[in-house]
C-alpha cells in the first residue's frame, strides 16, 4: 500500500532504476492507503501532506539504454491505467546504448500524453481513452514487435470514435522507421510519414 511498484515505499523516493538485457517488467504502483496516495509504478511512494491531502508518488524514468529488443517495460498506475510501454532497441549482438522506443503512444489532439486502458484478446489489442478525439502513433518497427507477440489488429477508441488497423497491412506499406498517425475525430484519418493512406 502507498509504495511504488519499483522504488520507494511510503514517503520514499526511487532513484537509479536500471532495466536492461532481455528483462520483461510490468510495474504497477501501489494502491492508496490511510497514509498516502497511489505509489508510482517506478519511482516514489505516495504520502499525505501535513494538511491531510493524499499525494501520489512521482514517476521517474528508468535507464533502459541497455534493454534488448526482446525486453520491455510496462508501467501501470495503481488503478490499472497503462502509463506507457517501453520496448528496448538494443540488439543482443550489438549493444548500442541510449535508445528506447515505445510500442505506441496515445495522445490528445494537442499532442499531450493521454491516459488509456489496454486490453488484449484473440489477437486484438484494444486501446481505450476518454477524450473528444485522440491520436495513436508509433513506428512500423514497433508494430512488428507487437505482431511478433501475437497481435494482429489494434482497435482504438476515445469513447465516441473508433477505428481499427490491421498490423500486417500497415507494416507492408513502409520501412521500419516509418511513423504512422491514427487520428480519431469526426472523420478518422491514418497517415504514414505524413501521407494519408486508406485503412
Amino acid at each position: 500500500m502507498c509504495g511504488a511498484g519499483i522504488g520507494g515505499g511510503y514517503k520514499g523516493s526511487g532513484s537509479d532504476v536500471t532495466i536492461s538485457k532481455d528483462s520483461r517488467v510490468e510495474a504497477t504502483g501501489g494502491d492508496p492507503c490511510l497514509l498516502g496516495g497511489y505509489g508510482a509504478a517506478i519511482g516514489g511512494g505516495g504520502y499525505n501532506t501535513d494538511t491531510g491531502n493524499q499525494v501520489d508518488g512521482s514517476e521517474i524514468e528508468p535507464d533502459t539504454s541497455g534493454l534488448y529488443t526482446t525486453g520491455k517495460v510496462e508501467r501501470k498506475s495503481g488503478d490499472g491505467t497503462v502509463l506507457d510501454t517501453i520496448v528496448g532497441t538494443v540488439s543482443a549482438s550489438s549493444e548500442e546504448p541510449d535508445k528506447r522506443e515505445p510500442l505506441y503512444r496515445v495522445l490528445n489532439l494537442d499532442g499531450s500524453t493521454l491516459k488509456h486502458q489496454a486490453e488484449t484478446a484473440d489477437g486484438v489489442l484494444t486501446l481505450t481513452a476518454k477524450a473528444d478525439g485522440a491520436i495513436l502513433t508509433g513506428t512500423l518497427r514497433a508494430l512488428g514487435y507487437l505482431q511478433n507477440q501475437g497481435i494482429e489488429k489494434i482497435t482504438f477508441t476515445d469513447g465516441t470514435h473508433t477505428a481499427s488497423i490491421v498490423l500486417a497491412d500497415l507494416i507492408a506499406k513502409g520501412e521500419a522507421e516509418a511513423v504512422y498517425v491514427l487520428t480519431l475525430g469526426a472523420a478518422n484519418t491514418l497517415t504514414l510519414n505524413g501521407e494519408a493512406i486508406d485503412f
